[in-house]
């Protein structure tokens, strides 16, 4: 009886990428950036995809290039560090990340893969937090806007608009800083006129090259960009 239950088991999840919808990605789409939300695990059925690691502007991207039969999405932060992205025609299956568990009891593959990506998440949290202790908060916070208005340019939206919650916990936790002083850092921003606050979550990026130049250098902020009031605006519609 035990044996027939666990020879079940075992077919269920070797089945469970055929009962999942494949994703197909053409060159250069992303299938995710930096700090959104894990919701699966990605198995790469056909093509490549390579892994690029948030790092600080002043250190060069990690990446790392998969092929077909890998794993990634593993790891142990609630969002990804990385963003994926499609370097020749895949085919990438979302499977559950609830059955990362119990397909991790038969695939050496799988087991192999999240052991690696805990100890990069582990490694890249560390360097982000180093690097954040040397840094004020509104040059960390004006970094990870112009990263994400990066990869929105990438996915083909307007890289001005941030819809994210910027202001919320998971970006606060991203940054080594509090809700609290984010805000600050935000209001900071948008009263030197790099950004427009966006309620009730997003923003506006009113000039990226200035929003660059503070997180390149924060302490050399022009006279002429003397701290003003800034009009709030909503965001666009994408119904």
């Amino acid at each position: 009886m035990s044996t027939a239950l666990e020879v079940s088991r075992f077919s269920e999840e070797r089945c469970l990428r055929d009962r999942i919808a494949g994703v197909r990605l053409a060159v250069n789409d992303i299938l995710f950036a930096p700090a959104t939300e894990k919701q699966h695990i990605y198995w790469i059925d056909e093509g490549q995809i390579e892994l690029h690691w948030l790092m600080q502007r002043s250190t060069p991207d990690r990446v790392e290039r998969l092929g077909s039969g890998e794993y990634f999405g593993l790891g142990f932060l609630t969002h990804y560090a990385y963003a994926a992205i499609a370097v020749a025609d895949a085919r990438i299956q979302k499977l559950p990340r609830a059955a990362a568990k119990s397909l991790a009891e038969t695939d050496a593959k799988l087991r192999q893969r999240d052991a690696i990506e805990n100890q990069r998440e582990f490694a890249h949290r560390r360097e982000m937090m180093i690097a954040a202790s040397s840094q004020p908060l509104p040059q960390r916070l004006a970094t990870f806007l112009a990263v994400l208005s990066r990869f929105n340019a990438y996915e083909g939206r307007d890289p001005l608009v941030v819809n994210e919650d910027v202001a919320g916990l998971v970006v606060a936790d991203y940054l080594a800083t509090d809700v609290t002083a984010l805000g600050q850092a935000l209001s900071q921003l948008s009263d030197l006129g790099a950004i427009e606050l966006a309620p009730p979550h997003g923003l506006r990026i009113r000039d990226i090259g200035f929003l660059e130049y503070i997180a390149d250098a924060p302490e050399a902020l022009p006279p002429n960009r003397a701290s003003k009031a800034v009009k709030v605006l909503p965001l666009p519609r994408h119904d």
